[in-house]
């Protein structure tokens, strides 16, 4: 295979010859040449996809999607009048070429002009790129929409590099998210590798259309742009912007519109783009100019309810923001609570491998495990979560484990972690013992605490206190102690 080079010679469409006369750029998906036809004054756009495919299979795919890219027609999306495939050649596409530059520079310029879109501008450009995207979907995903990829043909927007979002599937597949859609656009969905529908496309479309009323991006971006796991909080649980605020003269009927793009459940978001374009001509009307204006009344109640949708947005990404971080927390305790098994099943095995007078076994509860000793009954080692956490002069405890006997002996398993950052923490043996100053009734010690008292820890290590503990010791020592403690209590009260 060759790499193409300026000057080269190149099929395209009808069996003409076009010749690559100059390098427009590259992106994501790959290099864009102007060529122009030899024998001919028609002029197009090139397009040789960066492709990285690692199979046959996924080669096909995506030589089947840029196939059905080149069935669209449609005057809001860029045609591709040719596809170029076979042996010892760079897949390649032909597209009409399209002079206005993109909705980004064309963005860029406004906002360096000080120069809002006016509403006839935003009408015209939103009826136009509904209808095209509809167009697109009809066939495919187009998965990589962005300001970018919409060429602007005077005042006409038409998107572009659709069906080429496989071409960098296997560049990709280590990463977060699927394809290569832009960061800035992809919906939550796309970061939690969920089954994409048309809704993908909508939340970018839903972005686009925020930034091309305002000139500002919906989301206040992380001061670290290439921290992808911020970039995905911001979508998962970002509160986008006011667009109402930062656009007083907007139709108030259109915010909702954008609002209901980028919802970020995808069943909250329009069923399809014909429902999407119904409310659209429902505020510009079918000729990209401001339907009849509304009954008063009904503008305050459409500005109510948006203020309304805000608030309850606001609780409901709190509250799905809280369950995202209990969830991982308990996926990372969880991995912690297998490691420390899996070092005290290490110690038991040593012991049953020696021992021929009896073996200790385990019988699982929920968040319990009761290790059964021979002829001396069992200690019982249970999990449970520590909030509000313990604040220890070492670190901080959500999550911890109390192993204890029938009498009352035993230890604290305390999963403490030093930083923020710490995401998995470290096991740490916490014995109590009572304080030689205070009269309370005898206990066996050491002893741990169980739930409902573990925060006596966290008085005792920063102040004086009924009890005192001490931190550190082996975790397979802490258990074979308190086994041990066990068994001859046991044999004295024999």
């Amino acid at each position: 295979m060759s790499l193409p080079v300026l000057n080269q010679l190149v099929e395209g469409p009808h069996n003409s010859q076009l010749r690559l006369l100059e390098y427009l750029g590259g992106g994501a998906f790959g290099d864009v040449f102007k060529a122009q036809e030899e024998h001919g004054a028609a002029i197009y756009a090139v397009k040789f996809p960066r492709l990285v495919a690692d199979s046959h299979m996924e080669m096909t795919s995506f030589l089947n999607e840029i196939r059905a890219a080149a069935e669209i027609e449609h005057p809001n999306v860029v045609r591709v009048v040719h596809v170029q495939t076979g042996p010892n050649v760079f897949p390649y596409l032909v597209m009409e070429f399209i002079e206005g530059g993109t909705l980004r520079s064309r963005l860029d310029s406004l906002k360096r002009a000080n120069s809002l879109p006016d509403i006839g501008t935003l009408g015209k450009w939103t009826n136009g790129l509904v209808d095209g995207i509809a167009a697109i979907n009809a066939k495919m995903l187009h998965r990589d929409l962005k300001p970018d990829n919409i060429l602007m043909d005077g005042d006409t927007p038409k998107i572009a590099d659709f069906g080429l979002s496989k071409a960098v599937g296997a560049l990709t597949r280590s990463r977060t998210f699927k394809g290569g859609q832009h960061v800035l656009y992809m919906a939550p969905e796309g970061w939690r590798l969920e089954t994409n529908e048309i809704q993908l496309d909508m939340y970018a479309m839903g972005i686009i259309w925020f930034e091309m009323a305002s000139l500002e991006y919906p989301y206040r971006l992380p001061t670290d742009p290439y921290n992808v796991d911020t970039l995905r909080e911001m979508h998962l649980f970002g509160e986008p912007r006011s667009l109402q605020d930062l656009r007083p003269d907007l139709p108030i009927a259109f915010c909702h519109i954008v609002s209901r793009l980028m919802e970020k459940r995808p069943q909250e978001r329009f069923p399809d783009w014909n429902a999407a374009r119904d409310a659209l001509r429902q505020v510009w009307g079918a000729n990209d100019t401001i339907a009849a204006g509304p009954i008063p009344l009904v503008d305050t109640l459409l500005d109510a309810t948006q203020r309304v949708h805000q608030k309850r947005l606001v609780r409901q990404l709190e509250e799905e923001k809280r369950r995202a971080q209990l969830r991982e927390e308990n996926q990372l305790d969880e991995f912690q609570r297998e490691s420390l098994l899996q070092s005290l099943r290490a110690a038991i095995q040593e012991f049953n491998k020696r021992s021929s007078l009896g073996q200790i076994s385990e019988s699982p509860r929920v968040n319990k495990i009761d290790f059964l000793l021979p002829h001396s009954g069992s200690v019982v080692l249970s999990f449970f979560r520590v909030d509000p956490p313990l604040s220890l002069r070492r670190g901080h405890v959500r999550y911890a484990g109390h192993l204890t006997d029938s009498d009352g002996g035993g230890v604290n398993y305390l999963l403490c972690r030093t930083a923020p950052h710490d995401l998995y923490g470290e096991w740490l043996v916490c014995r109590a013992r009572l304080s030689p100053t205070v009269k309370l009734p005898p206990r066996p010690e050491p002893f741990g605490f169980p739930s409902q008292e573990i925060h006596e820890i966290e008085r005792s290590d920063l102040m004086s206190h009924v009890y005192y503990v001490h931190f550190g010791g082996d975790l397979q020592e802490a258990f074979l102690e308190t086994a041990r403690a066990c068994m001859n209590r046991a044999l004295s009260d024999h």
